[in-house]
């Protein structure tokens, strides 16, 4: 019962950061094209990536 919640947490969690990593991302690129401040998105962009990365090895 446990590991299945578990595994539908992550299967429906992943695109929406996938999602929020892709945005941030290319929020930052604009801003630094235009050499704009970004410390929200880089916040964002780091999060999302590191619950990606850690989703992803839980679930190996």
């Amino acid at each position: 019962m446990g590991m299945s919640v578990f595994v539908v947490f992550i299967f429906f969690t992943v695109p929406i950061w996938a999602v929020v990593l892709c945005v941030n991302f290319i929020a930052i690129l604009q801003k630094l094209k235009y050499e704009e401040d970004h410390p929200q998105n880089t916040f964002w962009f780091t999060v999302s990536a590191t619950v990606l990365i850690s989703l992803s090895f839980l679930a190996s």
